[in-house]
This record gives structure tokens, sequence and C-alpha cells, in this order.
């Protein structure tokens, strides 16, 4: 009897442990839940459903096979629980990827720009692909307001946008994705770079083949 008293009690601590986590709860130990969207039409999220992905903490921890979601608009990760509520992380959130149903290769962001690169940002970024010519996607989701003629109320609708850099000879300029900006990245090698766009009938539009171009240039 004495034994298995001990035993329950060795996991209770176990379980006890386990929801009190740091690396899923804030300083006194509780969960911390997702706010809700308000009056806001639309999401803030980058997709809408939940995503398996791995997380890396700043202190390093490493988490696999996780269900996540990228709140855009407060520039935040939210993990689900086995239960199926909404949680933030309470420690900070260096590295993330997510698996998206639009895309094969899993999208990887990572908390500002490289400290190598000496340049300071607001949130996270999707590192594209990385080289002498690394490119990067920022997502950005603001608030509109619109108001109808003579109606007394104001509608807020979330809305999404996206930018690209590139990060080329120590200097980060906003990229618009195009042939003829590519084939400007490295001029004495455009015949060989068109020669792969059109090989593989790369669309500007999907990160996929962005990622494709940028690898290829980067083997040059």
């Amino acid at each position: 009897m004495k034994l298995l008293f001990i035993a329950l009690l060795f996991s209770s601590i176990s379980a006890i442990a386990q929801v009190t986590s740091p690396l899923f709860t804030d300083s006194k130990g509780t969960m911390i839940k997702g706010k809700a969207n308000g009056d806001v039409s639309g999401s803030p999220y980058l997709f809408n459903y939940w995503s398996k992905g791995t997380i890396k903490t700043s202190s390093g921890k490493i988490q696999r096979e996780m269900s996540l979601k990228f709140d855009v608009s407060q520039e935040k990760l939210l993990f689900q629980t086995s239960e199926g509520d909404s949680m933030y992380f309470a420690e900070p959130i260096d590295e993330f990827e997510l698996l998206s149903s639009n895309s094969p290769i899993p999208l990887k962001f990572t908390f500002n720009f490289p400290a190598s690169y000496n340049i300071a940002s607001k949130g996270f970024i999707q590192n594209i692909s990385t080289g002498k010519i690394s490119l990067y996607k920022k997502y950005n989701i603001s608030i509109m307001e619109s108001k109808g003629y003579g109606a007394q109320s104001v509608n807020k609708n979330f809305n999404p946008t996206t930018s690209f850099f590139i990060f080329k000879d120590g200097s980060l300029t906003k990229f618009f994705p195009s042939k003829k900006n590519v084939l400007v990245l490295i001029p004495n090698k455009e015949a060989e770079i068109t020669e792969f766009m059109k090989k593989n009938t790369i669309n500007f539009k999907t990160d996929e083949d962005l990622k494709k171009v940028f690898d290829f240039i980067n083997q040059l």
C-alpha cells in the first residue's frame, strides 16, 4: 500500500510538471489563452487552420509535431493543446516551421533578420532562400476601418499584405518578384538563369518557385 501511494505521488508530480512547463505557461504557471478578435472581420492568422510544425525557443528548446497558428496581426505564435485550447507560448520563440496545405516544403520563420545583418526588424520573417543573395518575405496585417454613406457604425477588417526583401552585398532592399528583377541580380549569369527559369516553368507568385530560383542563383 505504501509503495502504491509513493508511485501515485510521483505520477501526480510528473503530471503537474507537464502542465506547468515554462514552455507553455506564463510566469505564474497558468495557461495563456488566445484573445478574441472582437468586431473585426476576417482573420489575423497566416492560415485559418492548425498546421503541424516545429518551434525553437530563445533558450534553445526544440519541440516538434505541434499544432501551430501564426497570428500575423500580433506577431505571435499559438499552439493547440490536446484539449483543443489555443495558447500563447510563455517563452520567446526564435524560429518555427509550418507545413502548409498549399506548399510541399515547410515555411521557415525566424524572429527578425539574422544578427549578422545588423538590421533591426519587428517580428517574424519567412526565410525563403539563404546564400550570397538571400530572399525573405514579411507578412503584415493591419486593421482597415470604413464607414458607408449615412452609416452609424464603422466596419473593421483585417487587411493582409506581404513584402519581399533581398540581402545582397551587405545591404537589405525591397524586392518585387519578377523575371526582369531576378535577371538583374547577377547580370553576367542571365543566360544560365533564363534557361533554368524556362526549363522549370517558374511562377513568380509562389514561394516554392522563388525558392527554386534563388537556390539556383546561390549555387552559381
